[in-house]
């Protein structure tokens, strides 16, 4: 305010208490803790070390298997094995499919699941900003089998010992608002509950952040025993800091894969003839699918 006055009266300066803005403070920045096709920061591995990332560009980078040196092609990131199984008549839990008056369900290969690629994608994709990663290892070798209609899916490559060594890593990155485990229910039912008594006992110690847990038994709940799934979870869960977690039950239905993700390789070992079978019975003949099978056996282009 100026000081020379040029005529009489009282003035009055205000003088500002506060900044004219309130500063931005990072307030929701999850760590997901699981397996990754590799881990590498400028060629040097970081497994089970927290890195940060802005973009699902950033986490292909650093968690991501590499494009080909040659065509520069990027690679399939996840692929999961499925099998096609037919049946006399629909199971009670899961999804089924018909075809040509026959029932059938599509199941995994346990060994070849795995959620955290898709749990970052979708994250990114609805509006996430930034985000750790806890890589706790690569993929591991499949069963060769899948699981039974609509059952719990456990996947022997993914161990107690990694999730637990990923999630004290933590501990320095008081950061962290929340812990998410996207392969936890694929551990065991007693597995899944120590990890997840570890995980409260974490976050009640360190005060700022909290879990976000999954219910085995979500991905086909029984349209009648499903509480068992509930009191299950609860029993497991302990009795300690149950104010630091949450849970969601059941899965999650969505269309994060792109059409170009699955294909007739990812179906019973990538074996044509069980497309034979399927799409062009001898009971039921069908030229059009014979004529894409048999151009799938010659190794032509059908893009």
């Amino acid at each position: 305010m100026a000081t020379d006055r040029k005529t009489p009266g009282v003035y009055i300066q205000e003088l500002d208490a506060f900044p004219n803005s309130v500063a931005q403070v990072e307030t929701a920045i999850p760590a997901f803790i699981g397996y990754t096709p590799q881990a590498a920061v400028n060629g040097k591995p970081c497994w089970f070390k927290p890195v940060k990332i802005w973009s699902m560009a950033d986490f292909l980078a650093i968690f991501g298997f590499p494009a080909d040196p040659v065509t520069g092609q990027s690679p399939v990131q996840y692929a999961p094995s499925h099998y096609i199984a037919e049946h006399k008549k629909a199971p009670s839990k899961g999804d089924t499919y018909i075809f040509n008056g026959n029932v059938y369900t599509i199941e995994p290969d346990p060994d070849t699941v795995y959620y955290l690629y898709n749990s970052v994608k979708l994250f990114f994709e609805n509006g996430g900003a930034q985000a750790y990663i806890v890589s706790t290892g690569g993929y591991g070798p499949a069963s060769g089998s899948p699981v039974d209609a609509g059952g719990a899916i456990v996947n022997l490559n993914v161990k107690l010992a990694d999730l637990t060594k990923g999630l004290k890593a933590l501990l320095k990155f008081p950061d962290v608002t929340l812990y998410v485990f996207p392969e936890a229910t694929l551990l065991s039912g007693g597995e899944n509950g120590t990890l997840m008594k570890e995980t409260l006992l974490q976050c009640g110690t360190m005060f700022s952040p909290m879990a976000l847990f999954d219910v085995i038994g979500g991905r086909a709940p029984d349209p009648i025993l499903w509480p068992q799934d509930i009191q299950a979870f609860r029993n497991n869960t302990g009795n300690n800091s149950l104010d630091c977690g949450a849970a969601y039950y059941p899965f999650l239905k969505t269309t994060a894969a792109a059409i170009d993700d699955i294909t007739y390789e990812n179906l019973n070992g990538g074996k044509v003839s069980t497309l034979s079978e399927l799409l062009n019975p001898a009971s039921a003949p069908n030229p059009a699918a014979a004529e894409v099978i048999n151009a799938i056996v010659k190794g032509n282009d059908l893009s």
